[in-house]
């Protein structure tokens, strides 16, 4: 049996979304294709996460697919429930940290590097989206991309905070304290 996978439909750049066929560099496309990376980069810090932050990573995975089947012209809804629970996480999870009064250096430990990094590509899709032509793009998907981010700074400043740092205005040679 040959794999199913291998359909070759794609070899002249050109894929499927709900019975069309759309170029592969196209806007749509590439904001699909970011929230797939998120969701595989999510994937990984699951690996790293504790037990209490695995199901709020899991959760954020399967809104970022019912959010491509969204844009994609799934039956999918999309309502203010998503940017509202993710406001919801990032306040509980604020609870635990200290405001930073200045710009933390990414970094404090290998689980909020990587909650950092992909607070970075979640910033990129959120660009791709505001590419999409606008009868595609959803008010309640922009304001939850804004959002997602910010959850990741909080998530990423939580997990480091013991050993985060502050960057030091003006200064070229780190002072490490």
């Amino acid at each position: 049996m040959n794999c199913p996978y291998i359909t070759k439909t794609g070899d002249k750049g050109k894929t499927s979304i709900m019975n069309k066929r759309v170029y592969k560099n196209s806007d749509l496309i590439q904001f699909l294709g970011g929230l797939d990376e998120i969701n595989s980069y999510i994937g990984l810090i699951v690996n790293y996460a504790p037990d209490n932050l695995k199901k709020t990573l899991m959760s954020i995975q399967n809104q970022l697919l019912n959010i491509g089947g969204f844009i994609s012209g799934g039956s999918i809804e999309i309502n203010d429930k998503y940017h509202s629970w993710v406001e919801a996480e990032s306040n509980e999870f604020f609870k635990a940290l200290e405001n930073a009064n200045n710009f933390v250096l990414p970094g404090g430990s290998i689980l909020s590097s990587h909650l950092h990094i992909a607070r970075c590509v979640i910033r990129r899709v959120e660009i791709l989206f505001w590419k999409l032509d606008e009868d595609t793009r959803c008010d309640h998907i922009a304001k939850y991309m804004n959002r997602l981010s910010d959850l990741f700074f909080v998530l990423s400043r939580l997990h480091g905070e013991s050993k985060e740092c502050l960057w030091q205005i003006g200064e070229i040679d780190y002072d490490i304290k």
